[in-house]
């Protein structure tokens, strides 16, 4: 069984919380899922860091597809919410490679400029459960990811 993000990287987290204003108590954060956050763009994983933390969720962040590799590989994470078009690896071949080495993939929301239903259905094939297309609003993003997180089971 994969570890959880070990607790250095939650102290990270809570304090980044505690500097955005948003204070919970360990009982709170407990119950909230752990998200992994993977985008090319900084201030993407920023805004997406900042709107998921608001709700409530832990939020971890990879900068690449290789990045997000190496986490998922390593650390349990409820749900995933990745780019697609990113320099070193795209997250298809993310998932493809996460998938071809019997690596549990989180329920995953895909996040494209490029929606085309050929690319949405090799998303599908490869287990993501959720596609948005860019540009999207947050409230309707956090819905999604609101009824995701129903699908996500809590370890």
């Amino acid at each position: 069984m994969k570890p959880t993000v070990p607790e250095s990287r939650m102290r990270e987290t809570k304090s980044a919380d505690r500097e955005r204003g948003f204070i919970f108590s360990s009982q709170q954060r407990s119950r909230f899922l752990n998200i992994l956050v993977v985008d090319d763009d900084e201030t993407m994983r920023a805004l997406l860091d900042a709107a998921l933390c608001r709700e409530g969720f832990q939020v971890q962040q990879a900068s690449s597809g290789k990045k997000a590799y190496e986490e998922i590989s390593k650390f349990k994470f409820d749900m995933v919410v990745m780019d697609y078009d990113m320099p070193d690896m795209t997250g298809l071949d993310t998932m493809l490679r996460l998938k071809a080495e019997n690596i549990t993939l989180p329920p995953t929301l895909i996040l494209s400029a490029k929606g085309s239903p050929d690319l949405v259905k090799q998303f599908i094939d490869a287990g993501a459960k959720d596609f948005m297309v860019k540009p999207f609003t947050v409230p309707i993003l956090l819905d999604r990811i609101n009824r995701m997180a129903g699908t996500a089971k809590k370890a």
